[in-house]
């Protein structure tokens, strides 16, 4: 970790080392070389080399071509853009100090300096610039150019999603899985608690956490340590206030970032521009817990040479326990119509008698152990013959877990010529969640008769909770570095890019206030009332030695997963067609990575060697125009991967783009995918567990096993394959009206998968091999029946095919709507038609569209709509989530009951108090937003599909109603 911490600083202290002073003015001259070129690869060039962004769009087919420059010498912004549009046509206005409109109207008269921008201005003037120029003239569309890196040819035919800051910002989220929701191609999300170490992972059309590939700034995101047993990248340790969007890219068609990405792409993009240093604090809370605190301070330079960004961050939250919400706080289910599952583990417990009789007194095989009374009571009176407690032990559980984040961002980039840019990143988290389970149980512990505090006389087994000490717990402690720089050069017309990423992550579990049932049975043995314990009271009874002496050691695990990655691109132009340039990206990539289960488990490592290429052919447009086709392009990428221990593989992706007008774009994607199995799938050792089962061969014969887990060495490669196509419509009759649908379909193969050790013993001809017996006695032998069981095995395996397809459907439309103001409309829907698995040998594809499953339910559509106001200082967005009714299940199989549909509104309030008060100097750049998510309070419906827990987790939160007050403010 101290190697990444040390390239992380030295990267960013090279950067800003050699920086200038001065500020980005009118009237500074840049050294600038512009090749003759369209005038959008200029521009674009023009941005790379001075800083300042360039709103402009071709509107026709002749402007597309229209070649300009060349520019080689010193210019001033205006002169350079002056000089490059003299025979355009066009002209420019600044809208701030860092963003220029292309328009078509004269030039302007000559204009004083601008006084430099009050923060709040900024975004007010480049609204300003964007909708409201001046009466003759025409603001294209704005097009944002960066020299962040080289965009991929290949997936310009793929669907993209993304979502800006601003779109973070009014999404009420506080962590990037909360913005995920305003996606619908995301089915489902688990709450905070669904996982002990409070991890939540992308999961792109339901396929699994490890199949969608998280980047972050263009570069591989690593299994987090934590979650290395699920090979995915816990989005929870990204601090939201440092991200500046979130690209989803919804096709697996990723040569460049790698062939594993069956599920799609989620490429998180760190914040590298920040124009004034700002703070901000934000507080939230639910109903009866959950609260949140975080506060972040950013601050950012900017220079004509160099770009660098800060950003510290603190999130705290604190739990909310199944007691505060009536589903967990009684489990008794049958005012649903179904089963009362609470648990006979209950504080006070129960008595029962050894098999075969009854206890003395009471003339019943179990009994109800009473509460205190001083009222003077005999074993009939005191306790309830043939009657159990009963206790809801999910009131104890958390639904939001304690989890405290602090983490920093440092990013910069500097221009070291006109043709050469570095840039370096560096990310540091610390994280620790803190679960809260039930109090320690004891199932059926045996209370002799020299147990001072046993009425009986006998020995009998008791039942209990243990809720006067405190409740098991699971905490994880991790800690992240990463850094990563690059350089990236023009040169002979192409674009040249070298990465390097450096990864390290560790983590801590440590698992607390576990019982240990051996050290219990000799302390209920000991005959003196000091030094054993009580089973026969509320929660137990014990001094605090006694009761720490029956508690087991903390169990405590460490894991680290860490990686280094090499990645080189070229990105250019091979030859011209008439119809245009085919353009090419070539790249290399080398990556090592580790995981080191824990210090007696050992570790494991290993090295991919990849080569990628794309290539984007114009067939139709330019010169060449026939009806029907303003544009037809193909697209095709190839990705070649050897893996150290595994092997090779060649993946082949394709594309097409295709506009008959130009208000209507068709696009077409087809790849192969391929997944190797993770190094946890492969390498985690075997470990017999001791269990308990019931034999079916043997009559259920109730016997004690080993089952043997862990990876297995032998599996093969997952494979996908994925198709998609798609149209876009942008009718010129309503311009700001954007319309679009995509069907795609996806497949995998050879999917890894764990057996459950039910299915194995129900199935055991079809899967002998992982079965082990003893020889058949000869009594088994005359009774017909095999020899006891002794293991079994349920290490993972190669197994399932999964098939999906769909509908994505979007809309989006902006009016202004005068003194009212300017509303923006936006709709996403997706209609899966076919989630078909098959999960488990012996057994038919299963169609789980509609149907609630434990694994995540699949449903048959889900739509999500956003309305966003903007009038003056006031603004606000709202968005619904729907998620429609579908059929319920108990354990897996349709149980006649129907889950409701469910509408869930969020709510935001945003207030510019500089702007409201008339930039009074105290409220320049502060803002106030308040909102609420789930604003009606909609809790989920009760469902069995998850037994216990009594409601569908990957539909539903217990959480509810969530407020928050956020409060910003720039300087």
């Amino acid at each position: 970790m101290a190697r990444s911490v040390l390239v992380g600083v030295l990267v960013c202290l090279t950067l800003i080392a050699p920086a200038a002073d001065a500020q980005t003015s009118r009237k500074k001259e840049y050294p600038l070389l512009v090749s003759r070129q369209p005038l959008t690869q200029a521009l674009e060039s023009l941005s790379q080399q001075t800083g300042v962004f360039y709103g402009y769009i071709p509107e026709t087919q002749e402007e597309e071509l229209i070649l300009v420059g060349p520019l080689q010498g010193s210019y001033t912004i205006d002169a350079a853009l002056t000089e490059l549009l003299s025979k355009t046509g066009l002209t420019f206005i600044w809208s701030n100090s860092k963003s220029i409109a292309i328009k078509r109207a004269p030039a302007p008269p000559p204009q004083a300096e601008p006084a430099p921008p009050k923060p709040r201005e900024v975004q007010r003037e480049l609204r300003a610039a964007t909708h409201e120029l001046p009466e003759g003239g025409k603001l294209l569309d704005t097009v944002i150019t960066t020299a962040s890196r080289i965009k991929s040819v290949a997936e310009s035919a793929a669907a993209t999603v993304v979502i800006d800051r601003k779109a973070i910002e009014r999404s009420g989220g506080t962590t990037v899985s909360d913005v995920l929701r305003v996606i619908s191609q995301q089915p489902f999300l688990r709450p905070d608690g669904f996982r002990s170490n409070g991890a939540h992972y992308a999961e792109l059309r339901g396929l699994g956490p490890d199949t969608t590939q998280v980047l972050i700034s263009g570069l591989r995101a690593l299994p987090s340590a934590a979650s290395f047993n699920a090979n995915a990248f816990d989005l929870n340790q990204i601090p939201l206030s440092a991200v500046e969007q979130i690209e989803v890219k919804l096709d697996s068609i990723s040569a460049r970032h790698g062939a594993d990405a069956i599920g799609g792409v989620i490429n998180i993009v760190l914040r590298d521009d920040i124009a004034h240093p700002g703070v901000e604090l934000h507080y939230g809370t639910a109903d009866g817990g959950g609260t949140q605190r975080q506060a972040a301070v950013s601050a950012g330079y900017r220079s004509e040479s160099l770009r660098a960004a800060v950003i510290l961050d603190y999130r705290d939250v604190a739990a909310l326990v199944g007691a505060e919400r009536e589903l967990w706080n009684n489990q008794d289910y049958s005012r649903f119509g179904s089963r009362d599952l609470r648990s006979t583990l209950s504080s006070p417990g129960n008595v029962m008698a050894l098999p075969g009789s009854v206890l003395p007194g009471l003339g019943a095989p179990f009994a109800a152990i009473p509460e205190p009374t001083s009222a003077p009571t005999t074993l009939a009176t005191a306790f309830r013959a043939g009657e159990l407690n009963r206790t809801s032990l999910f009131r104890y559980v958390e639904i939001v877990p304690d989890d405290r984040r602090a983490s920093a961002v440092a990013t910069a980039q500097l221009t070291l010529t006109p043709g050469l840019l570095a840039a370096g990143e560096l990310l540091w988290v610390d994280r620790s969640v803190t679960f809260q389970s039930t109090p320690p149980l004891v199932p059926a512990a045996l209370v002799p008769a020299t147990n001072p505090y046993n009425p009986f006389g006998l020995p009998v087994l008791v039942s209990a909770a243990l809720d006067s000490i405190d409740s098991t717990q699971v905490r994880v402690d991790s800690r992240l570095i990463r850094s990563s720089a690059s350089l990236r050069a023009r040169a002979a017309a192409w674009d040249w890019e070298l990465s390097v990423l450096r990864s390290e992550e560790d983590a801590d579990s440590r698992i607390d206030n576990v019982l240990d049932l051996s050290r219990l049975a000799l302390v209920l043995a000991n005959p003196d009332p000091l030094r054993t314990v009580n089973l026969f009271t509320p929660g137990g009874a014990a001094s605090a030695d006694v009761f720490a002496s029956v508690l087991a050691a903390p169990d405590l695990d460490t894991y680290a997963v860490d990686g280094t990655q090499l990645v080189g691109v070229a990105s250019g132009s091979l030859f011209a067609l008439p119809a245009g340039d085919v353009a090419a990206v070539l790249g290399a990539e080398w990556r090592k990575e580790g995981v080191q289960f824990d210090s007696l488990l050992g570790s494991f490592e290993r090295e991919v060697t990849g080569a990628f290429a794309e290539l984007h052919i114009p067939v139709l447009g330019g010169a060449l125009r026939v009806p029907a086709a303003q544009e037809l392009t193909l697209t095709g990428a190839a990705r070649f991967d050897r893996y150290t221990d595994f092997g090779s593989v060649f993946s082949p992706q394709y594309g097409l783009v295709w506009k008959p007008l130009r208000t209507v774009k068709v696009r077409a994607t087809h790849t192969r995918s391929f997944r190797p199995p993770s190094i946890y799938d492969l390498y985690l050792p075997p470990v017999p567990l001791p269990m308990q089962v019931a034999d079916p061969r043997r009559n259920r014969e109730v016997t004690t096993i080993a089952v043997l887990g862990g990876g297995n060495p032998g599996l093969e490669a997952t494979r996908g394959s994925a198709s998609s196509a798609g149209i876009e419509l942008t009718p010129e009759a309503i311009e700001p009206l954007k319309l679009s649908a995509t069907y795609w379909r996806v497949r995998m193969d050879d999917r890894v998968t764990a057996l459950p050790s039910e299915f194995i013993l129900a199935h055991e001809a079809d899967i002998a091999d992982r079965v082990l017996r003893a020889a058949p006695t000869p009594a088994d032998l005359a009774a017909g029946l095999p020899g006891k069981l002794l293991q079994l095995d349920v290490t993972r395996m190669n197994f399932g095919r999964l098939t999906t397809s769909g509908v994505d459907i979007g809309a989006s439309y902006t009016f202004d709507a005068g003194n009212a103001g300017r509303f923006t409309t936006d709709v996403q829907a997706t209609w899966i038609d076919e989630y078909e698995a098959l999960d488990l040998p012996a057994q038919a594809a299963v169609d789980r569209v509609d149907v609630a499953s434990s694994l995540g339910t699949i449903a048959r559509w889900r739509a999500i709509a956003r309305l966003d106001w903007e009038r003056g200082a006031l603004g606000s967005t709202a968005y619904v989530r729907y998620i429609p009714s579908y059929d319920d299940t108990r354990g897996g199989v349709r149980n006649g009951r129907t889950i409701g549909s469910q509408a869930f509104l969020d709510l935001q309030l945003s207030l510019d108090l500089e702007q409201l008060l008339h930039d009074r100097e105290l409220l320049r750049g502060l803002e106030l937003t308040a909102g609420a998510s789930n604003l009606l309070n909609q809790q989920p419906h009760f469902a069995e599909v998850n037994g216990i827990q009594g409601y569908d987790t990957s539909q539903g939160d217990l959480e509810g109603r969530f407020w928050y007050l956020r409060l910003g403010k720039t300087f």
